[in-house]
């Protein structure tokens, strides 16, 4: 299993991307072409999946570390929340 600081620096790698992705997304829809939206909007949606399955593995693991459920309660909603903000 990964490290929590592997796994940490992961989920802010893809927060950046959602981000990044999220203004891709933007300029197609500007430009109003479907293909390129269709497409852009294929990896926005994989983004987000992606970052849903790293928030379960840090879940694990900050509770197999003995972690306060409440403090991981408010973890996972800042990460939420920040995906939220993005999309």
């Amino acid at each position: 299993m990964a490290t929590m600081e592997t796994l940490l620096k992961s989920v802010n790698t893809k927060l950046q991307m959602l981000e990044f992705t999220n203004e891709s997304v933007r300029e197609a829809l500007g430009k109003r072409h479907v293909p390129t939206m269709e497409r852009k909007l294929k990896t926005l949606q994989e983004k987000i999946d992606e970052i849903q399955d790293l928030e379960t593995k840090i879940q694990e693991a900050k509770i197999e570390k003995g972690e306060n459920i409440q403090d991981i309660k408010e973890w996972s909603s800042k990460i939420e929340s920040n995906t939220r903000l993005v999309c």
